[in-house]
């Protein structure tokens, strides 16, 4: 019989020693992953919480909104705060507890490998111990090259447009034309982006039909 197995995510903040207001960017990671323990709590094993320095980490099921976690961080930060993440899969050799802290097993290990590999490799993302984990990792890259080239205002468009799906309705909204909507749309070359993320969620959480992880108009809690 196979061990029950788990994603770890440990977050580390790049050059946080450089940061102006360190302490200030500590209370708010703080409330950001009290808000997301509770917005995914269904798919949240363990606590994301605060750990060594400026490091943070947490322990998720498979089905964890992976995209709409990365986003919200982004919204929440900008480019005023970068983080890097080691992602792993694996089993827990220690009985679960509350909080992600003072538990051990292999989905820990790989997420620690994972992160040392990010920094190596100057990446923003590295996973490790999942079943097809190189068709991960370059999915990943992928979807965040076209990202890391959009503009503010694609990122607004895109926003609206993931929630809604409606490009009249982004239009009306902005206050522009349905066909500067459409034009942006393709110029962010979203059809590739989105199937990415789906390619990616497939593989991470080793389902075939993950579109409705995409649905980002109503919080993922518990019924």
């Amino acid at each position: 019989m196979y061990a029950k197995r788990y994603v770890a995510m440990i977050g580390d903040i790049i050059g946080s020693r450089q940061l102006p207001d360190r302490a200030q960017i500590q209370l708010r990671l703080e409330k950001f992953l009290s808000h997301i323990n509770v917005r995914f709590s269904k798919f949240i094993v363990a606590k994301f919480v605060i750990t060594i320095g400026d490091e943070f980490q947490g322990l998720v099921t498979r089905k964890f909104p992976l995209q709409e976690f990365l986003w919200l961080l982004k919204q929440e930060f900008g480019e005023e705060l970068k983080i890097r993440f080691g992602i792993g899969l694996g089993a827990l050799s220690t009985a679960l507890r509350e909080e992600a802290i003072g538990m051990d097993g292999a989905c820990f290990h790989h997420a620690r490998s994972a992160l040392n590999q990010a920094k190596e490799m100057a990446k923003f993302v590295f996973f490790a111990g999942f079943e097809m984990n190189y068709a991960l990792m370059v999915l990943f890259d992928f979807v965040h090259e076209i990202e890391a080239n959009w503009t503010p205002r694609q990122w607004d468009v895109i926003k609206f447009y993931y929630r809604d799906r409606d490009q009249l309705a982004v239009a009306e909204k902005m206050e522009v034309s349905k066909q500067a909507i459409n034009k942006i749309i393709k110029t962010a070359r979203f059809d590739l982006y989105y199937s990415g993320w789906v390619g990616i969620m497939q593989l991470f959480s080793h389902r075939k039909n993950v579109q409705s992880d995409f649905d980002f108009s109503q919080p993922k809690q518990v019924d």
